[in-house]
């Protein structure tokens, strides 16, 4: 169980990865503003 915890899902990582990605992080606010001027 320790080496479950130590050594996460490979798919955990990489959504960990995904989401601090400044490159994701720009993505996001794009779609963000996208939703916003759509509401307008």
């Amino acid at each position: 169980q320790e080496s479950k915890i130590s050594n996460p899902p490979k798919a955990v990582v990489n959504l960990v990865n995904w989401v601090f990605n400044p490159d994701t992080v720009i993505y996001i606010k794009i779609i963000t503003a996208f939703i916003v001027f759509n509401r307008k």
